[in-house]
């Protein structure tokens, strides 16, 4: 794998009907957790992430793509940067999808608050992925105190009652910013 130095200015959120095309991503590691809206399938593919949203048969309702490239896709319904995205919301099949973002300068609180919520998806239904590059190892607990920022991505899903939420940290060392994202999925039905 071939390590790309990005910058967050480049960061998009793709939002498509139907499912990711795996032979235009480069998938690192990956998670799945069955909740009450359906199966939640997650990915960090490079410095970015996907999402899928499956429901009970198995068909990918829609997906979410946070990435520095366009994916050739038949159906987008948002596609933009993540500083325009920002408090975008959508109903799709029943689901309320709702995304927040921020870019702020890196911090070590931040870094290891995002940490704690990785940690905390052990002890919630969910998951928690993450991903250095170069990916030599996992940055340790001294790294993220200290002004040592790597280029990584984090991603937990969480279920909780009546949502799920994606949180996402993406690390852009050569910039010295962090994007935080939230995802929030609620079904529209009573």
């Amino acid at each position: 794998m071939k390590f790309i130095d990005q910058k967050s200015e480049h960061l998009y959120l793709s939002l498509i009907l139907g499912g990711v095309p795996k032979d235009q991503v480069q998938i690192l590691c990956s998670g799945e957790l069955g909740t009450s809206l359906g199966s939640v399938h997650a990915s960090i593919i490079g410095a970015s992430h996907f999402f899928e949203l499956k429901n009970a048969q198995g068909k990918t309702i829609f997906s979410e793509v946070l990435a520095c490239q366009k994916l050739d896709v038949i159906k987008t319904l948002f596609y933009d940067k993540v500083k325009v995205a920002n408090n975008y919301s959508e109903i799709i099949d029943n689901i309320s999808y709702k995304f927040k973002a921020e870019q702020r300068l890196w911090d070590a609180d931040i870094m290891s608050y995002f940490k704690k919520l990785c940690d905390s998806s052990n002890h919630h239904a969910g998951f928690a992925l993450r991903f250095q590059f170069p990916p030599n190892q996992e940055p340790n607990q001294n790294e993220l105190s200290n002004n040592q920022l790597k280029a990584m991505t984090m991603l937990t899903v969480l279920e909780y009652p009546n949502k799920v939420r994606i949180n996402s940290l993406h690390a852009y060392p050569n910039e010295k910013q962090l994007v935080l994202s939230q995802t929030t999925l609620k079904s529209t039905q009573k």
